[in-house]
């Protein structure tokens, strides 16, 4: 009985395999069939060209339409020409559209742009040139409406971009040994841009001034003019701590703390990078939380140095848990006779910036980098103080949104405030 099974099982098996192996080669064969059926044959006859040709110009570039050449087997249209500098380009565009666009060009011009047709073969028709006429290239007209004026410890840009292209602008100033080296770029494809140059104050830079050049470029190469001129960047210093305190905001309440370590004094004591060297508030807070803080002094504020806290050595809280990531500054230079009532829409509190942290890395929520450590936990972030921002007295934080997304507490390591002291 059992030889009879195994006999019978074996018979079964053979004969299964057998149609498997029939089937699978039926499919092979259907499948190459197809696959044969969509290919083109090769061949050696060129395309027609492309013909009713229109142009589009453009600030720095051109559209081109046209008809297609009726080949079944036409794969794309090419269009070759070259930049300003000379530089070749070529730009493809699918049999499945009707155009393309041409870009690159600086300064307004006439340029020629050889259209042709390439099949699946790889044969190319007979070229086609059509002529353009793009208008100047965005960043010459973003350089003429740029204005840069004499900031703290250097320079204030603000710019519009209207057709919002890629762009960089970068600043040099002389070393100390007169070459002109890069102060920064600022890369930007903002409608309205603004940046700052800081960090070049000294006691004389007012009377004495420094020399900046200012140009603009973009990705093809293009380049404006240069400006170069004498700017006096204006005297900015720390503000002594000696007189900071505890602000509660009026409609908000005491923010607290989260154990007598975290108390406030963390946040001005002049040192953080360990673990518990940080300001925590209380648990369970409303949000946006405000924590409010008095200078003891009016100050024309220039930025303000914000320090993470960063977990000491395993930098577990570092662009994480309650380090804020986005949050407004309010200040006001008085408390006599204004409404500083967050409660009331009409309060006095006045807006001079709102912040958003980054992160060099861009790594995950609880994974950070070299770069990440220096900037966030040790160098601190600047948080620019707009040139025309009144002098203040009481500041408010508003933080929006911290980095581990809570919502009910915060953590500050420290706030360092830059400026130059006002007399009352």
């Amino acid at each position: 009985m059992v030889k009879n099974i195994s006999y019978k099982n074996r018979y079964i098996m053979k004969h299964l395999f057998k149609t498997i192996s029939l089937l699978f080669a039926l499919l092979l064969v259907i499948s190459c069939t197809d696959v044969e059926k969509a290919q083109f044959a090769t061949d050696s006859t060129a395309p027609g060209i492309v013909s009713n040709c229109n142009v589009i110009n453009g600030a720095g570039k051109a559209l081109i339409t046209y008809d297609l050449p009726t080949d079944e087997d036409l794969l794309y249209v090419k269009a070759t020409y070259k930049l300003n500098d000379g530089t070749n380009m070529e730009v493809k565009a699918s049999a499945y559209i009707n155009e393309l666009e041409v870009v690159g060009f600086g300064k307004a011009a006439e340029h020629d742009i050889t259209l042709i047709a390439v099949d699946r073969s790889g044969n190319e028709s007979e070229p086609v040139v059509v002529k353009i006429s793009p208008a100047d290239n965005p960043i010459y007209e973003i350089f003429s409406q740029m204005k840069v004026t004499s900031d703290f410890g250097g320079l204030a840009f603000n710019w519009e971009n209207k057709e919002r292209v890629d762009i960089t602008i970068t600043v040099t100033t002389p070393d100390e040994h007169g070459q002109m080296i890069t102060a920064q770029n600022f890369y930007s494809n903002s409608k309205i841009g603004q940046g700052y140059i800081r960090g070049y104050s000294t006691e004389t830079s007012e009377t004495e001034g420094r020399r900046f050049a200012v140009v603009i470029s973009d990705h093809w190469g293009n380049q404006t003019a240069i400006k170069d001129s004498l700017y006096f960047p204006i005297y900015e210093t720390e503000i002594s701590s000696d007189r900071y305190a505890k602000y509660i905001i009026p409609g908000y309440g005491d923010p607290g703390r989260y154990n007598s370590s975290s108390d406030w004094p963390k946040l001005w004591n002049g040192s953080w990078g360990t673990n518990n060297d940080h300001y925590h508030t209380k648990v369970g807070l409303s949000s946006p939380i405000n924590l409010g803080m008095n200078l003891g002094r009016l100050v024309k504020l220039s930025r303000i140095k914000y320090y993470q806290r960063s977990g000491g050595s395993k930098w577990q809280y570092l662009y994480a848990h309650g380090n804020p990531k986005r949050f407004r500054v309010w200040g006001t230079p008085t408390t006599d006779g204004v409404q500083l009532d967050i409660t009331e829409s009409g309060n006095d509190w006045i807006l001079l910036t709102e912040f958003t942290s980054v992160k060099p890395s861009g790594l995950p929520l609880g994974s950070t980098n070299a770069d990440d450590q220096q900037l966030g936990g040790l160098d601190g972030e600047d948080v620019l103080i707009p040139i025309d921002a009144p002098a203040v007295r009481w500041i408010r934080l508003e933080v929006l949104e911290t980095w581990g997304g809570v919502t009910d507490f915060v953590h500050i390591a420290e706030l360092t405030y830059y400026g130059k002291e006002e007399t009352n």
